[in-house]
């Protein structure tokens, strides 16, 4: 059973958590992706670029790649502003056979002095193997800055370090 929501502020992040246990979880501890599908049907008209978003992770959990494509596309033009949709997006493209184009998106994701978009830049950099240089520069940038409880940890960005060398 869906949980029923305050409509009356906007979707929170507990919607997250609770998509993300919807996929990630077996169906026996209560999981499953017919629920995080009921999930995203929840949020479609009062937060359209979330719905976007969680229908992008459900085709891809399907191995759909167009269709998540789409979705990911979607979410980000709803979300202009918004930099983590737009690195979902370049992520999504580098992992799938579109570089030129995630650099880009990346690039201008960089300008805007995040520090999340630092470490999710290099991890897709040393996860093709490519442009190793700018990949450690990020991770030591990374590793300088003052993080928060909703970075990844230090420890991941070590990881990524010493798998460069």
């Amino acid at each position: 059973e869906i949980p029923k929501r305050d409509w009356s502020s906007d979707v929170c992040s507990s919607d997250l958590d609770l998509f993300e246990y919807y996929m990630e979880a077996p169906g026996i501890i209560g999981g499953g992706t017919d629920k995080a599908a009921k999930l995203a049907e929840t949020v479609r008209a009062k937060v359209p670029a979330k719905y976007e978003m969680y229908q992008a992770r459900l085709a891809g959990e399907n191995k759909d790649v167009a269709p998540a494509e789409r979705h990911w596309r979607r979410a980000a033009e709803l979300s202009p502003g918004d930099v983590g949709a737009q690195v979902n997006l370049a992520k999504f493209l580098a992992r799938n056979g579109k570089a030129a184009e995630s650099d880009q998106i990346f690039e201008k994701a960089l300008a805007t002095g995040k520090v999340l978009v630092k470490f999710e830049r290099a991890k897709i950099l040393v996860e093709a193997k490519r442009d190793t240089p700018r990949a450690k520069q990020l991770l030591n940038e990374y590793l300088k800055s003052d993080l928060t409880a909703d970075d990844p940890p230090r420890s991941e960005a070590q990881k990524l370090l010493a798998s460069l060398k």
